[in-house]
C-alpha cells in the first residue's frame, strides 16, 4: 500500500460499507493515516463488520483514525460505525496520534476490538470520544511498561 492513506473507508458514500476483510499488507512511505474510517452526518449510512489483520505501517501522521464527524456540512443523519476487529498491526511512528476514535453522543462508535497493536512511537497516544464497547487487548503505544518498582527503589 502506498499513497495518502494505507486503508480508508469513506467518506462519500450512501447506504454503507460492510463485510470487508483485509489481511497481510505493508504500507510504504509516509502516510497521513494508516487505517482511516470516515463518515459524516450528511447522509447517514454505516461502516460495519470490518476485519483487518497483519498490517505493517511505517511513519504516519495518525495510525488509526475512526471518525463519524468528517468534514460534512449536513446534519441529522448520523452514521453507524460498529463491529470492527483490528488485529496484528505494527507502526513505527505516529507524528500525530496513535489511535483516534470519534463518535457522536447520540450515535456512538460501537464494538471495536483492537488486538495485538504496537505503535513504537507517537506524539499523542489516544483520543477516544463517544464510544461504546471499545476493547484494547495487548495494545502498546511507545515502550511497553515493565514491572513496577518497589517503594524506595529507583526505576531504570
Amino acid at each position: 500500500m502506498k499513497g495518502l492513506h494505507a486503508f480508508v473507508i469513506g467518506s462519500e458514500m450512501s447506504a454503507g460499507v460492510r463485510n470487508v476483510f483485509v489481511q497481510n499488507n505493508k504500507a510504504h512511505g509516509y502516510l497521513k493515516r494508516g487505517i482511516y474510517f470516515k463518515t459524516n452526518p450528511d447522509r447517514g449510512g454505516y461502516i460495519k463488520d470490518i476485519y483487518i489483520s497483519n498490517l505493517a505501517l511505517g511513519k504516519v501522521e495518525d495510525a488509526f483514525y475512526i471518525t463519524s464527524n468528517y468534514h460534512g456540512e449536513g446534519s441529522g443523519f448520523n452514521s453507524n460505525v460498529s463491529n470492527i476487529l483490528i488485529d496484528k498491526v505494527t507502526c513505527k511512528e505516529a507524528t500525530g496520534t496513535g489511535i483516534v476514535i470519534q463518535g457522536f453522543s447520540e450515535s456512538k462508535v460501537k464494538n471495536v476490538l483492537l488486538k495485538n497493536i504496537n505503535i513504537a512511537k507517537a506524539y499523542n497516544g489516544l483520543s477516544i470520544t463517544n464510544t461504546e464497547n471499545v476493547i484494547f487487548d495487548n495494545v502498546v503505544i511507545g515502550k511497553e511498561a515493565g514491572i513496577p518498582t518497589a517503594v524506595g527503589k529507583k526505576a531504570h
